[in-house]
Parts: structure tokens; sequence; C-alpha cells
């Protein structure tokens, strides 16, 4: 329960940071540079293979259940929880049993793209010749996510959102946005995102 509370404390916070910073600091403008290329190409090539080749629809759906239920037995295992079976088929969904059902664990599918986050974890330890590849497959694995979370939290029923009720569908908007701007600014500033953001926040908020 305390990851849970500040994973997604923290998406709340670093959004509100996210919003000022675009919308309120003069200095900001968009720009785009060779890795957000990159992450854009694998993002549409991820949209072509996913609605334009028919050769590849079972794998597809099957990698996106995959990935959703691998999503919630990461959580369950970070957690310490119990996994007690997984299932993950192209026609019949999947699911997995764990001994106690936490927000992260329910949830993190809808909010935590797991396989783009790990590519762009790895640019810490590549050369840079190499970091625009890992950023190629962030953005393929993002729209993955992207879809699947867009599909599964508004247009189909999901038993993992009816125990959060209330809260779910707002922190996946929430997540939704951040994780958007969050690969946009990881881009642009690295792991020092998380300094700039912030500083610029409350610069903006007590220089007034």
């Amino acid at each position: 329960m305390i990851l849970s509370f500040f994973i997604y404390s923290s998406i709340l916070i670093y959004s509100v940071f996210i919003f000022i910073f675009i919308f309120f600091n003069k200095d900001f403008s968009f720009y785009l540079n060779i890795g957000h290329y990159n992450f854009i190409f694998g993002f549409f090539l991820y949209l072509l293979i996913r609605f334009f080749n028919k050769k590849f629809k079972y794998n597809i759906l099957f990698f996106e259940t995959f990935q959703h239920e691998l999503t919630h037995m990461f959580f369950a295992l970070i957690t310490f929880k119990n996994i007690y079976s997984f299932k993950a088929s192209s026609t019949r969904g999947g699911m997995i049993k764990t001994e106690k059902i936490t927000p992260i664990v329910a949830l993190s599918p809808y909010t935590i793209p797991l396989f783009s986050l790990f590519f762009i974890i790895l640019t810490i330890f590549f050369k840079e010749r190499y970091v625009n590849f890992l950023y190629f497959f962030s953005g393929f694995f993002f729209n993955q996510f992207f879809i699947s979370t867009i599909k599964d939290a508004f247009f189909t029923k999901q038993t993992d959102l009816e125990n959060y009720i209330l809260i779910s569908h707002i922190l996946i908007i929430f997540s939704l946005f951040f994780n958007i701007f969050f690969f946009y600014f990881f881009i642009l500033y690295g792991f020092n995102l998380f300094v700039i953001l912030p500083k610029s926040f409350f610069f903006l908020i007590f220089s007034k």
C-alpha cells in the first residue's frame, strides 16, 4: 500500500509540475530532437502493425495480454506478494492469482508502461550511438501500452478497475498525461527532469 501511495502521489504531483512548466513558463517551447523522432517512429510502427497487418493479429493480441498480466505480476513481486498462477491468451484473455491485491498491483497495467520504461532506463548504460535505438523501442512499446490502456480502461469491462472504481479512471487519466510528457522531457533532459520540473514550479510560484 505504501508503494501505491508513493507512485500515484508522485504521478499526480509531477503532473501538476508538468502542467505549470508547459503553460506558465515563458521560456519553454516545444521542439523535437533526433531522440523524439526515433521514439515517434517506433510509436507509429506499432500502430501500423497493430491495425493494418492482419497476419500478426493474434500475436499482437497475445503480447498485449501478456504484457498486461506481466505488469500485474511484476508489481505483485516487488511488493512481496505470492503468485499462485499466471495465464495469458490471445483469445481468452489473461489472469494472475496473487495473495493480495493493492492499488499498484491492480492498476499498474493501465498506468505504468513497464516495457517502455525498461528501454528508457537502459539509456543510462549504453553509449550515445545506441541510445536512439532504445528510444525507438521505447516508443514502440509505449504505443502498445497506450492502445491497451485506452481499450481496456474505457471500452471493456475490467475487474481490476472495479476494485477501485472511485479513483481508477482518475489515476489512469493523470497517468496517461504524465507518461506522455515524461517521455518527451526525458529525451530532452534525462533524469534531470525530476529536478528541473519541480525547480521551475517553485520558481514560478514564489517569484510572483
